[in-house]
């Protein structure tokens, strides 16, 4: 018994002493679990606040630096209790998607839509005795991605809206020359109108065309997606009716990859399912695809000139535009991912001129054979910037970069001017007609208005010069040359004639120069200018069309290789 007692009062203190061990390594342990919580936190914050400073998040006042990405890291960090102790460094890059799953990979500046963070720091294993059991080293990582999608396109919606009457007789003739067969179509401008409005949902396609997620990449080809189209949209809508004739007359759909139409950011992004695209664009963008490297003739453009006997039209398609959905950064190859580019087409207009004036009190006759090639060249436009939503400001604006074509207007044709003097009939010789009007490229730079993200309102960026159809001056128009009659020898008679006509040949060239200069003028106002606007073109001018703006959740990463930031 006294054995009993005595070993009891030798393991008690010992036993007492292993508790409060126990307890202590257990309150390390909290801690040490408490600090490295605090640190996940702290990364978590830092990482997120600099995504927002990003490329694809940056402020339309100029790009972000490394500097500034790892100043907002560490100042995030630091508000949310970051002591200045330690390790932190911050990596710029993109976050991918790969099979559902999303990773990091460091990248330049001008790529990067995400930041990650590494923070490293050592503690006292034990806050009792720190000396005995030394320190550990905590790491925790942290990435964050920020960006906003803009669809944007150069093809034409917001062109044909409000046409007239007019514009309207124009545009049905190159929708029927382009959709259905050559007969022209009876849209009004009311359907032309609702037309330019129709918007069709990404998600709403992706699942006509059996995607499970919402990928850059489509397992379809342009005929498929048209296919989708027509599944969505109401057949009897004006929409409904372009997709069907689509479906029914432009062979070699088939053999346009759904990529030359519609792009969706790059490999591995995710694209948002409320993501609209304009169905306009996107019938015009197929269209044009097919047609690339033909020519078209247009019929029955309904064209009423005084002075105009007839004229026809041809279009030829060089290069077709395409629909994308992209945020504004650039790829791996450092090729910015939302680049659009206008149609490149040549339109040919074959006017056949008849004049009847009156010069001097003698009646003159003029035909002109005249035809009349307009090249558009190719606009392009990059997404080179963008101010995403945060906080309570829940509007996007985004900066575009690009030129216009380097667009022409060229013809030549002799001018056959006819009169009757003293009962001869007289041709007056050396008359021409010269059309010679290059336009320049044009560079711009610029932002678009703030967009609401509830409801993106559509906004259409217009640069460059432009041809300023309504005051030709390099159409060019002489009179020289002598007068004959007929086929034979006049001798005295025609120097007579010569002489009688001198003051007449100086009056046509004024009266032709003033009345051939306006009607190729209206003719170009009245058939080209309709032409271009309904593939969104128009002459030394880019029409860039923002139509959607589509900011997905903050997307945030923990447990990061650490390899990751060893260029660090």
């Amino acid at each position: 018994m006294n054995g009993q007692r005595g070993a009891l009062m030798f393991i008690t203190p010992l036993l007492m002493v292993v508790v409060v061990l126990l307890s202590v390594l257990a309150l390390d342990g909290a801690r040490l679990y408490s600090l490295r919580q605090d640190m996940q936190a702290q990364a978590n914050a830092a990482a997120s606040a600099a995504a927002g400073i990003t490329q694809t998040c940056t402020s339309l006042s100029g790009a972000s630096t490394f500097n500034d990405i790892e100043t907002e890291a560490r100042r995030l960090a630091m508000e949310s209790g970051w002591d200045g102790q330690g390790d932190f460094l911050a990596a710029a890059g993109v976050m991918e998607a790969t099979d559902g799953d999303f990773a990091f990979r460091e990248s330049g500046l001008l790529q990067a839509n995400s930041v990650a963070i590494r923070y490293r720091r050592s503690a006292p294993i034990s806050m009792l005795i720190p000396e005995r059991f030394g320190r550990v080293g905590l790491e925790v990582t942290a990435a964050s991605r920020k960006e906003v999608l803009a669809t944007v396109s150069a093809v034409g919606t917001t062109a044909i809206a409000g046409g007239d009457t007019a514009s309207a007789t124009v545009l049905n003739s190159l929708l029927g020359g382009l959709f259905n067969g050559g007969s022209p179509y009876s849209f009004s401008p009311t359907s032309l109108n609702q037309l330019a409005d129709v918007t069709v949902r990404l998600g709403d396609l992706l699942d006509d065309t059996g995607v499970g997620s919402v990928v850059n990449r489509l397992p379809v080809d342009a005929e498929g997606l048209a296919q989708a189209l027509s599944t969505v949209l109401d057949g009897a809508s004006p929409a409904g009716i372009l997709v069907d004739d689509l479906l029914k007359n432009a062979a070699g759909l088939e053999g346009v990859s759904v990529e030359k139409v519609l792009k969706l950011a790059e490999d591995g992004a995710v694209v948002p399912e409320n993501a609209t695209i304009p169905v306009y664009d996107l019938l015009m963008s197929m269209t044009l695809n097919v047609l690339q490297g033909t020519s078209v003739m247009l019929n029955n453009i309904g064209v009423s000139i005084p002075g105009l006997a007839n004229v026809g039209a041809s279009i030829q398609v060089f290069n077709a535009p395409s629909v994308v959905v992209a945020p504004a950064r650039q790829d791996a190859s450092q090729q910015w991912i939302g680049h659009v580019e206008t149609a490149d087409v040549a339109i040919v207009l074959n006017a056949e001129i008849n004049l009847n004036i009156i010069v001097l009190g003698t009646g003159v006759r003029v035909l002109v054979d005249l035809p009349i090639e307009v090249q558009t060249g190719v606009g392009t436009a990059d997404l080179v910037r963008a101010e995403c939503a945060q906080g309570l400001f829940n509007q996007v604006r985004f900066g575009v970069r690009g030129q216009s074509g380097v667009a022409s207007v060229s013809g030549a044709a002799d001018v056959n001017a006819q009169l009757a003097l003293l009962g001869i009939p007289i041709t007056l010789l050396g008359l021409r007609l010269n059309l010679d009007l290059p336009v320049g490229s044009n560079s711009f730079d610029v932002d678009s208005q703030p967009m609401p993200l509830d409801e993106p309102q559509p906004e259409t960026i217009s640069v460059g010069g432009g041809l300023g159809l309504g005051g030709i001056t390099g159409a060019n128009l002489t009179v020289t040359g002598s007068a004959h009659a007929g086929s034979f020898s006049c001798g005295l008679l025609c120097s007579a004639l010569n002489l009688l006509l001198t003051p007449i040949i100086g009056a046509v060239n004024g009266i032709l120069q003033s009345q051939l200069v306006g009607l190729v003028t209206n003719l170009l106002d009245a058939v080209i200018d309709p032409l271009l606007s309904g593939l969104g073109l128009s002459l030394g001018v880019v029409d860039i069309q923002i139509s959607d703006a589509q900011q997905g959740r903050m997307i945030l990463l923990e447990d990061l290789p650490s390899e990751i930031f060893d260029n660090q």
